[in-house]
């Protein structure tokens, strides 16, 4: 049996609190851009020939965007 499980709750609660105590009302920064929407508008359609461009794009890129690559050819 671990040593975790044969442990009192209130005694591993403890434990857990002391090694790893919680910040003091730390607020952490908003992580996401803000995005302001303009109301019931859609994002603008991509024709064929951007699409084609964006794939030749990353297609020439050196760095691993094989799944991406075939996730916009699957969109078309």
């Amino acid at each position: 049996m671990p040593l975790v499980e044969s442990l009192e709750p209130a005694f591993l609660d403890r434990v857990v609190a002391d090694l790893f105590p919680l910040p003091p009302d730390i607020v952490p920064p908003c992580m996401a851009a803000t995005v302001v929407e303009a109301a019931g508008e859609m994002a603008p359609k991509v024709s064929d020939i951007e699409m084609e461009a964006i794939l030749t794009r990353l297609k020439a890129r050196k760095t691993r965007i094989g799944s991406i690559v075939r996730y916009c050819e699957c969109l078309q």
